[in-house]
């Protein structure tokens, strides 16, 4: 008895250290492409400098990469997350055909700068000095349908958390490039946006009524009745789509409270055949088009 029971552990750790070794290996070569994927990557932003602490990968395909970096060799200002997952790159292609991301604990910090062109200093205004993000991204292409689906969920600590997900069609992933710079041939079929009120909008209306030198309940009452009489001129005209979209934003804004947990308006569009965005360039620039557009891609606009 003795003798099997020794055999079966003498088994047991054969089988464990083959599959420690080939983990080993199959890490190895998922580093090696991860290596490569960054160094092209890396030619994208020549000014920066691309890092990462560790990284471990399973049999399953899914890749971890500890404390992943961007600094941004002029500056010296380093972004920063805690993990990097991927769950599904596809690596057969030029152009991969597959991916999902996972970021957590994005570190992005705000520099106050005058002459700043990305829009960071608004969260200094806003008394923001560092956002604390994480992100959720989805990406599908098709080859039959020649479609592509993407989701992404993006959450800023404590401030907002947003959603967006789309889905295109007529496209040839080989011609990204091409459809970049031409999109009027490329169908929206669906999209929906939602975002999730937590503190960002609260900030933006204290830090306004400040600038105006009124008290928030008087610049809300103001904005109110600015939003109020672009409603009631587009109900006069029968544009309905236009009436509903600003009662809407007005019954949201109204339920803005730093109190208040969460706040969520989610906006959806859908069409069947999908609507190629030379139409929807056609139809955006005046009020009677809009209200033909809204019909034609089934917009909608809810308050949760």
């Amino acid at each position: 008895m003795k003798k099997k029971y020794w055999l079966l552990s003498g088994f047991s750790v054969i089988v464990i250290m083959v599959l420690l070794v080939a983990k080993i290996i199959y890490t190895n070569k998922v580093e090696e492409l991860v290596q490569k994927e960054v160094a092209q990557i890396a030619k994208l932003f020549p000014w920066g400098e691309i890092s990462y602490e560790d990284m471990d990968a399973n049999f399953n395909g899914v890749v971890t990469i500890t404390h992943p970096g961007v600094m941004n060799l002029k500056t010296g200002r380093k972004i920063q997350a805690n993990l990097l997952k991927i769950n599904k790159y596809d690596s057969a292609n030029s152009i991969p055909q597959q991916i999902e991301v996972v970021i957590e604990g994005l570190q992005i910090p705000i520099v106050p700068n005058k002459n700043s062109t990305d829009g960071m200093i608004g969260f200094t205004q806003l008394g923001i000095k560092q956002l604390l993000v994480s992100v959720k991204f989805k990406y599908h292409y098709d080859d039959l349908s020649r479609k592509v689906f993407c989701v992404t969920q993006l959450k800023l600590d404590k401030i907002a958390d947003i959603g967006l997900s789309f889905q295109l069609a007529n496209i040839d992933i080989e011609q990204l490039k091409y459809y970049w710079q031409n999109p009027d041939e490329i169908l929206l079929m669906k999209a929906k946006f939602d975002y999730t009120e937590k503190n960002l909008l609260s900030r933006y209306i204290k830090y306004q009524a400040n600038q105006k030198l009124l008290q928030e309940a008087e610049f809300m009452e103001q904005l109110n009745n600015r939003l109020e009489k672009i409603r009631l001129e587009a109900s006069d005209k029968n544009y309905h789509f236009i009436a509903d979209f600003y009662e809407t934003w007005q019954q949201f804004l109204q339920q803005i409270n730093p109190k208040q947990q969460e706040t969520q308006l989610m906006v959806s569009i859908s069409r069947t055949e999908g609507l190629s965005f030379r139409r929807i360039k056609k139809l955006i620039n005046n009020n009677i088009d809009r209200e033909m557009l809204a019909s034609l891609m089934n917009f909608n606009i809810v308050l949760n």
